[in-house]
């Protein structure tokens, strides 16, 4: 089954840790599969990869798994991998699924929802689902609104651990709800199969001794 096509919705997780390295959790209902993709420094990766990935799926009870490699693989990691519904993605084939509509510069658009939570609960003014349009430029500037509630963002974009994806670090200015107005960080995955990309953001306000705020941005993103 193609990679791509497994998506439902992208967790993006650490990376190196007790976790075995996972970078991704992907879901499709309730079934979850674990990613790990990372440029690996030897020209292929190894059995212990493949077997440490299998070890945390099996922790977490996740149905597949995915080793995305730079690289290629050895005989014994794939022999490892036959039968234990873990999937090695390699240059070759990693390139062909993300094909030329799966790149995250552009322009995109969608319905997207601003939540707040604090210590008292839901920060209500700072709710809204409304649309928003960004452009990502392929040399990393971005820049976005969403006018319903006046918000404007600028920031940058950085390569992502995926070459679909791109980190997102940008500033909101002008929202309404003034607590808005501060610097967000997060992702815009792309999802090839299904012609989207799922856009998060997060920020935070912390008062010394007064607790914090939590805001959010989330939506799906089609060109």
């Amino acid at each position: 089954m193609p990679f791509s096509t497994l998506v439902y919705r992208v967790v993006e997780r650490g990376g190196d840790g007790p976790d075995g390295g996972v970078d991704l959790e992907l879901y499709m209902g309730q079934d979850k599969y674990l990613v790990q993709c990372k440029q690996w420094k030897v020209a292929k990766v190894g059995v212990a990869t493949v077997r440490e990935l299998y070890g945390v799926m099996t922790a977490e009870r996740a149905v597949g798994g995915f080793v995305v490699a730079s690289g290629e693989f050895t005989d014994d990691a794939r022999s490892f991998a036959e039968g234990r519904s873990i999937q090695l993605v390699a240059t070759l084939s990693l390139l062909s699924m993300i094909g030329n509509n799966a790149s995250p510069s552009g322009t995109w658009r969608g319905q997207v929802q601003y939540q707040g939570t604090g210590a008292g609960g839901v920060v209500q003014e700072a709710m809204a689902v409304v649309p928003m349009t960004i452009d990502i430029d392929p040399q990393g500037k971005v820049k976005g609104s969403s006018p319903e509630n006046g918000c404007s963002l600028k920031g940058i974009a950085a390569p992502g651990i995926m070459p679909v994806s791109v980190n997102l670090d940008v500033t909101f200015t002008g929202c309404h709800y003034k607590g808005l107005n501060r610097r967000f960080s997060g992702t815009l995955f792309v999802i090839q199969a299904q012609k989207y990309a799922q856009l998060s953001l997060n920020g935070s306000h912390v008062v010394v001794l007064g607790g914090a705020t939590f805001f959010d941005v989330k939506g799906t993103m089609r060109r």
